[in-house]
């Protein structure tokens, strides 16, 4: 796994870091490296849970339109259950993932 430089990680919430280390199985799976580019920064819209450490984003451009998919595929099947939104994004071209379950605030601490 890589992390884009610049990408503030700090203050990320429990169930994206859970997020990531599925993604990153999934990626592993298709022979890719996951390259997160970004989790509580950069400009996003202004429901985002991206500022609450609940969002992350996983870089698409190096891959073909196959393996996207496939690990787009994937990442549903092990996180949709759980309360996780994953979204194969188009402008720029990229995977969001975000934690978005009801009524399980008691989830919701962010590691220091």
């Amino acid at each position: 796994m890589k992390i884009k430089e610049g990408v503030v990680v700090e203050g990320i919430a429990p169930q994206a870091a859970y997020a990531i280390g599925i993604a990153q199985l999934c990626y592993h799976e298709y022979g890719a490296t996951l390259v997160v580019t970004s989790v509580r920064d950069g400009k996003h819209g202004e429901r985002s849970l991206h500022p609450s450490g609940l969002a992350f984003d996983c870089r698409t451009r190096n891959l073909s339109p196959h393996t996207v998919s496939g690990i787009v595929q994937d990442m549903k099947f092990h996180l949709d259950p759980l309360g996780y939104d994953v979204v194969l994004e188009h402008d720029p071209p990229h995977i969001h993932v975000e934690y978005d379950k009801k009524g399980d605030e008691d989830w919701i601490q962010t590691i220091p």
